[in-house]
């Protein structure tokens, strides 16, 4: 068969079984791995030319032995399919087993281009062994992390082909975070979101980010106001667009007042004058 892409928008359609006669796919997207036969499941390690992998984990018990089995049959066949030509990688829906077992995706996907957690709340316990500075062909991550340390950020700075970096997380972050000025050679893009009332504040010194144009940050009024709403926005010389989403949980009226007024102060005095969207 010649056909190379397979889509789907029905809710929890089925991997069609005898997909892997299918080697001329390029891309299967809109597909439920749980509702799918675990052959089907299976089946799909031998697409070798695949390129781009969408897929749904209906919300099921995660300790039944039936998520379980189909969960590690897709990470099987993910280990293969990144052996071979597989570019971009979206897991939509899902908790933490399908998620978890990621973190020993090997051989390592070596022309991966792409990699999102879509529409899930779960976040993963720690960064994957995967992501390495190895990965160059990555351009954009859409990451869910319980903690983000420095040394994760020191991680990802190193990828060395990231355009974009969406992260998200579901702790409380009472400290803030440092950007050092060193990593991120060519990120244009950066969101940085909580879940819940998660939200830090960011830093970022000279020579951070040095390509940046785009950035979308929450910030917690409560935490920041220790630092005098101080962002470092002057250190991103190229950035054209911000948009800044304020917590106002455990803060007063004036505190998230005086916030905004001190970061579009910041934001004024940079000399691209961005785009600056307060919320």
């Amino acid at each position: 068969m010649k056909l190379r892409h397979l889509l789907s928008d029905m809710d929890h359609a089925k991997i069609p079984i005898g997909i892997g006669n299918m080697k001329n796919l390029r891309e299967i997207t809109g597909f439920d791995i749980t509702m799918s036969s675990v052959g089907a499941v299976k089946e799909l390690g031998s697409l070798i030319n695949l390129k781009v992998l969408h897929v749904w984990f209906t919300m099921k018990d995660e300790e039944s032995q039936e998520y379980k089995i189909h969960a590690e049959m897709f990470h099987s066949s993910l280990c293969k399919l990144g052996s071979y030509k597989l570019q971009s990688v979206c897991i939509d829906g899902g908790y933490s087993y399908p998620f978890e077992l990621l973190d020993s995706w090997s051989p390592l996907p070596s022309c991966l281009q792409r990699f999102e957690m879509g529409s899930t709340h779960y976040c993963l316990s720690k960064l994957p062994k995967w992501i390495t500075p190895a990965l160059t062909s990555l351009a954009y991550l859409e990451i869910n992390l319980s903690v983000i340390t420095e040394e994760v950020l020191g991680i990802l700075g190193e990828l060395p082909a990231l355009l974009s970096l969406k992260l998200y997380t579901n702790t409380v972050h009472k400290d803030r975070l440092v950007l050092p000025g060193k990593g991120f050679g060519c990120l244009k893009e950066l969101v940085y979101e909580p879940f819940d009332e998660g939200a830090g504040t960011l830093l970022f010194e000279e020579g951070a980010l040095p390509k940046l144009e785009q950035l979308e940050l929450w910030l917690s009024v409560s935490v920041a106001k220790a630092y005098g709403f101080y962002l470092g926005i002057e250190h991103l010389p190229y950035l054209k667009d911000v948009r800044v989403l304020l917590q106002n949980r455990d803060a007063t009226y004036c505190e998230v007042e005086a916030a905004e007024v001190a970061i579009r102060n910041e934001i004024s005095l940079h000399p691209n004058h961005p785009r600056f969207i307060v919320g």
